[in-house]
């Protein structure tokens, strides 16, 4: 493995943490393109090692870190439909 892909993996790993964090949505947007970039070098240099379970953990990672927070957002609103309502009402006695 190249230093290169290393360095990028612990930026990556960095950006991940500091994500927790309150930043603007072109932080969050950077870090999409970033985290899925890595996780796709990862993938070619996987392959060209030979390396069939790290070409599925890497390509796994390139292709659902952007469908995965598609899906979360998904679920909390679907949620929302039905939990809402029900919490608004708790919170207001019943009424």
């Amino acid at each position: 493995m190249s230093k290169m892909f290393i360095l990028v993996r612990i930026a990556s790993i960095f950006m991940l943490l500091g994500a927790l964090g309150k930043h603007p949505y072109s932080y969050y947007q950077l870090l999409r393109l970033i985290v899925c970039g890595t996780a796709a070098w990862g993938w070619y240099s996987a392959a060209k090692q030979n390396s069939e379970r790290w070409v599925i953990v890497f390509a796994t990672l390139a292709i659902e870190y952007w469908a995965i927070i598609d899906v979360i957002a998904a679920v909390v609103l679907f949620s929302s439909l039905f939990l809402y309502k029900k919490t608004r009402l708790l919170d207001e006695g019943g009424r």
